[in-house]
C-alpha cells in the first residue's frame, strides 16, 4: 500500500480556482469585449461583453475556430496583425472599422504559451466625439476668418461711401446746372452711373460683413419668389428652365425683403453662369425642423426654420472649393467674368438675418445652395409698392451733423438749394452746442451715425431731451449700433451712403412730414 501526501497539490489547485475565479469575476465585469484562442485558434474564453459586442452566445463559440465562426475576419488585418503576434511573441494594438458591425473597433492581442487574449473596445462614440469636436474648432476658425475679413470689407466699405456719397452728390448738383443739350451733361452721368457701380460693390461688401443697415420685416417667401420669377426668367434667358416648388407648409420669416431678392438673383445668376449650354434651375421652398445635433452641424440653434435650397444642373465644382466659396473676391469664374462678391453677399445677409447657408456640390453635378431662416411667428405682412416722391422743396431748419468734409459740404448745398435753413456741425460736442438751449429752432435733425467724440445716437438722444418736437434722420455708410438698426427698421429715418441729392431731399421732407 502506497500512501502519498497530496495536501500540497490540492493547496495549488485550490489557490488556482481561487484565481481563475478572481480572474473570471475581473474578466466578466470590464466593460472591453474579451476572448481568447489556443494556437489552433479556437475559441477558449468568452466573456459576456463579447458576447453583446460580436452578437454570439459564449456556448456558441467556446471550442469553435474563430474562422468558421467569422469568414468575414479572413485574412483581415485582425487575422494578421494576430498571427504576427503569435510569431514574434509580441503584443500587437490596432484600430480598425468593422462593416458586419458598424463600429470602430480598437484591438489589442497578447500572446501566450497557450494562444492569444484578444481585448476589443468600441470606440465609434469616441471617434464621433472627436469628429464633432473637430467640426465645430473649423467651423469655429471658418467663422473667425470671415469675421475678420468682414471687419475689414466693413471699415473699406466705410469710408468708401463717404467718397462715394461725395462724389454722387456733386455730379447730381452739376447736373441741375446743364440742360438736355449740354455735351457736358453725358460727362457728368457718367461719372453719377460709375459712383453708382462702387456704391453697389461697397454694398456688397457691407452685407458680407453683416453691417449693413437693413429694414427688416415679415415675409413669405413663397410670396416673393412668385413675385420675383417673372423677373429670373428674364433675367436668366430662354436656355434655362425655372422651376419653383414651394411648399405651401412653409411660415414667415423676418428679412429685409430687398436683400432676399438680392440673394435669390445672385444664386440665380450664379448658377446661370453654371450653364451656359442651358439647364434647370430648381428653387424650392419646405418648412423645416431642426434639432439639437442638427443645429450643431449647422452651427445654428434648435427651432422651425423655413428652407430655401436654389438647385442647378451645372458643371458643378470641386468639394474642396466649398470651404472659400462664400469668401469675398473669391471666383472660379475666369478673369474680368465676376467680382467674387455674389456669394458673399448671399452668405452676409442671411447671417445677418439669422439663419445659415451652405453648399453641396460636385464636379459635373450642378451645385445646391441650401438657405435656412428661422421661421417667425407672426404671419407675413402684405406687400406694399412704394411709390417714386418728387422732390418737394421745405422752409425748416436742418442741423446736419457730418465731419467728413465733403459729404457734409454737399449735403449742405442740396439742403439750401430746395429752401432749407441748414446748421452745420463738423462732430457731436460742436452739434450739442449749435442745438444746445438759447439757439434757434431745430426742427430735423441730420446726423452720421459715426462721429469723433460722440456717435450720431448720442447726439440724438441729448438734443431730443431739450427738443422732444424734432425729428432725427440718420445716416452713414454702416452701423452695427442696435438703437440706430431699430430706427432704421421703422422706413424714413434712416439713409444708406452712398445717396443722391434728391434721394436725401425726399427722405428729409417724408421725416419732416411725418404726422406728431
Amino acid at each position: 500500500k502506497i500512501i502519498r501526501d497530496i495536501t500540497e497539490r490540492k493547496r495549488v489547485e485550490a489557490e488556482r480556482e481561487v484565481a481563475v475565479e478572481k480572474l473570471t469575476t475581473i474578466l466578466e465585469s470590464i466593460t472591453d469585449a474579451f476572448f481568447a484562442m489556443d494556437r489552433d485558434w479556437r475559441v477558449t474564453y468568452f466573456n459576456h461583453q463579447a458576447e453583446l459586442l460580436l452578437g454570439r452566445s459564449r456556448n456558441e463559440v467556446l471550442g469553435q475556430s474563430v474562422w468558421e465562426l467569422y469568414p468575414d475576419a479572413v485574412g483581415s488585418r485582425f487575422e494578421q496583425e494576430c498571427r504576427l503576434a503569435l510569431s514574434t511573441d509580441q503584443p500587437v494594438s490596432f484600430e480598425e472599422y468593422y462593416p458586419s458591425l458598424d463600429k470602430w473597433i480598437d484591438v489589442r492581442a497578447y500572446p501566450s504559451r497557450d494562444g492569444i487574449a484578444v481585448y476589443f473596445r468600441d470606440t465609434t462614440a469616441r471617434r464621433a466625439a472627436e469628429a464633432g469636436l473637430k467640426q465645430r474648432e473649423e467651423q469655429l476658425r471658418q467663422a473667425q476668418k470671415m469675421e475678420a475679413v468682414g471687419q475689414l470689407a466693413g471699415g473699406i466699405a466705410h469710408d468708401f461711401n463717404n467718397l462715394l456719397t461725395a462724389i454722387t452728390g456733386y455730379a447730381g448738383l452739376l447736373l441741375r446746372q446743364f440742360d438736355e443739350s449740354d455735351a457736358r451733361r453725358g460727362d457728368v452721368l457718367e461719372i453719377r452711373r460709375a459712383a453708382e457701380r462702387a456704391g453697389t460693390l461697397t454694398q456688397q461688401l457691407l452685407a458680407f460683413s453683416r453691417r449693413q443697415v437693413t429694414q427688416p420685416r415679415l415675409l413669405n417667401l413663397n410670396s416673393l419668389l412668385e413675385d420675383l420669377s417673372r423677373l429670373l426668367v428674364r433675367l436668366l434667358g430662354e436656355h434655362i428652365n425655372v422651376v419653383l416648388e414651394l411648399s405651401p407648409e412653409v411660415g414667415s420669416v423676418r428679412a429685409d425683403p430687398g436683400q432676399m431678392e438680392q440673394v435669390i438673383v445672385n444664386l440665380a445668376v450664379n448658377a446661370r453662369d453654371a450653364m451656359p449650354e442651358g439647364g434647370t434651375l430648381t428653387i424650392s421652398t419646405a418648412a423645416r425642423a431642426v434639432d439639437e445635433t442638427a443645429a450643431r452641424a449647422a452651427n445654428s440653434t434648435p427651432g422651425a426654420y423655413v428652407a430655401l435650397t436654389v438647385r442647378d444642373t451645372g458643371h458643378g465644382f470641386d468639394p474642396g472649393l466649398q470651404e472659400r466659396i462664400f469668401e469675398p473676391f473669391f471666383t472660379t469664374k475666369g478673369p474680368g467674368k465676376g467680382t467674387g462678391l455674389g456669394l458673399s453677399t448671399v452668405y452676409g445677409i442671411v447671417r445677418q438675418a439669422g439663419g445659415t447657408v451652405t453648399v453641396t456640390s460636385a464636379p459635373g453635378e450642378g451645385a445646391a445652395f441650401s438657405i435656412l431662416l428661422p421661421e417667425a411667428a407672426e404671419p407675413a405682412e402684405a406687400t406694399t409698392v412704394e411709390q417714386d416722391q418728387t422732390v418737394v422743396p421745405g422752409t425748416e431748419t436742418v442741423l446736419l451733423v457730418e465731419d467728413e468734409p465733403a459729404v457734409r459740404g454737399m449735403a449742405a448745398r442740396a439742403l439750401r438749394e430746395f429752401g432749407y435753413n441748414v446748421v452745420v456741425a463738423a462732430d457731436g460736442p460742436d452739434a450739442l452746442e449749435l442745438g444746445g438751449p438759447g439757439q434757434q429752432q431745430i426742427d430735423l435733425l441730420l446726423t452720421d451715425v459715426a462721429l469723433p467724440h460722440l456717435s450720431g445716437r448720442i447726439v440724438a438722444e441729448r438734443l431730443l431731451e431739450q427738443r422732444p418736437g424734432m425729428r432725427v434722420l440718420f445716416m452713414s455708410g454702416y452701423t452695427t449700433d442696435p438703437a440706430v438698426m431699430a430706427a432704421a427698421a421703422d422706413r424714413g429715418r434712416f439713409i444708406q451712403k452712398p445717396f443722391t441729392p434728391e434721394a436725401l431731399l425726399t427722405r428729409v421732407r417724408a421725416v419732416l412730414d411725418e404726422p406728431a
